[in-house]
């Protein structure tokens, strides 16, 4: 992978516990290279606040999205280091 490579997604169907609260619209992963073993992963996401009135929810919405983008670069961090950790899969040759 090349620094500065950036995956888009849309969120087509949303199951997160914030259905009524928030809706998810897409979002992105910004992958920075730092080091031939280091990369900065980057999760930015969209959504539509769904409550009302704004000044009170806000906060809230910040929190829970804040939440959620931590649980998945967590979960991304720990499968990254478990990979790395096991010997690479054999390459079957071809006849």
């Amino acid at each position: 992978m090349t620094s500065n490579e950036l995956l888009r997604f849309d969120v087509i169907e949303q199951h997160i516990g914030y259905e009524r609260d928030v809706r998810l619209i897409d979002g992105s992963f910004k992958f920075e290279a730092l080091s031939p073993d280091r990369t900065r992963v980057t999760l930015t996401t969209r959504y539509e606040p769904l409550l009302t009135p704004r000044l009170i929810w806000r906060w809230g919405e910040r929190i829970a999205v804040h939440t959620l983008h931590a649980h998945v670069l967590e979960g991304m961090r720990r499968g990254a280091e478990s990979s790395s950790d096991r010997a690479p899969a054999p390459v079957a040759a071809l006849p």
